[in-house]
C-alpha cells in the first residue's frame, strides 16, 4: 500500500520519521550533557571537599606543632629553672643576713633606697643606693661600712662585710624629705666572698 501512496505523502511520512529520530537524539544529547555535567560537578565537588579537608589537617597539624614547640620550650625553660633553683637549694646565700648586716652598719641619718644582690654580687664591685641627712652622715656611713665585720661561719675570724668602700656620687635634694634626708648618694663596694651559706637541711657549711 505504500508503493500507491502519492509521492508528497511518501515525503511528508519520511520527514515525520526524521524529525522523530531527532528528537530522540536531540534528546540523547541533551540527557549525556546533562549526565556529564552532573558527573563533572560532582567531581569538582568532591575535589573541592577533599581539599578542604586536606587545607584543614593540614592546618591542625601546624597547630599541634607550633603547641608542641611551645610546649617543649616551656619544658625546656622549666627543666633549667629546675635546675637553678637546685643549685639555689643546694648552695643557698643568705641574702637576708646580708641585708641586715648592712641594715645594723647604718648610722643614725641616714638610709639604703636600693640595693640589688645576687650569687654575682660577691667579691666583685657592686653599687647602692642611700639617702643622709648631711654630709658628715654620709662620710659616716661610708666609714660604717668599711668597718662593719661578720663572722660568716660558727667559728670562724670575722671578716670585713665590705672592701674598698667609696662614694661615686652625692647630690643634694631640693628640699628635705619627710624624714629630713637632704642628699642622695651612690656607695660602691665589694662584699666578702665568704658569705653565710646554708644548705639543704638548714645548716651552715
Amino acid at each position: 500500500m505504500i508503493n500507491l501512496l502519492p509521492p508528497d505523502a511518501k515525503a511528508e511520512m519520511r520527514a515525520g520519521i526524521f524529525n522523530t529520530m531527532l528528537r530522540r537524539l536531540v534528546v540523547l544529547f541533551v540527557t549525556v550533557i546533562l549526565l556529564m555535567t552532573a558527573v563533572f560537578a560532582g567531581g569538582l565537588y568532591i575535589t573541592l571537599h577533599v581539599k578542604q579537608i586536606a587545607e584543614t589537617e593540614k592546618q591542625q597539624e601546624l597547630d599541634a606543632a607550633a603547641k608542641y614547640t611551645k610546649t617543649k620550650v616551656a619544658a625546656d625553660a622549666f627543666a633549667s629553672n629546675l635546675a637553678a633553683a637546685k643549685t639555689i637549694l643546694s648552695n643557698q646565700i643568705s641574702y637576708t643576713s646580708l641585708v641586715i648586716e648592712l641594715t645594723n652598719a647604718l648610722p643614725k641619718g641616714t638610709s639604703l633606697t636600693a640595693l640589688n644582690l645576687d650569687s654575682t654580687s660577691f667579691g666583685k664591685p657592686f653599687t647602692m643606693s642611700a639617702e643622709a641627712v648631711s654630709y658628715d652622715a654620709a662620710l659616716q656611713l661610708k666609714t660604717a661600712l668599711a668597718n662593719k665585720m661578720i663572722t660568716p661561719l660558727p667559728g670562724k675570724p670575722p671578716v670585713h662585710l665590705m672592701t674598698n668602700v667609696n662614694i661615686m656620687d652625692l647630690n643634694s635634694k631640693d628640699a628635705p624629705d619627710s624624714n629630713g634626708y637632704t642628699l642622695t648618694l651612690t656607695l660602691s663596694g665589694v662584699l666578702t666572698t665568704h658569705p653565710p651559706i646554708i644548705n639543704e637541711q638548714g645548716q651552715s657549711k
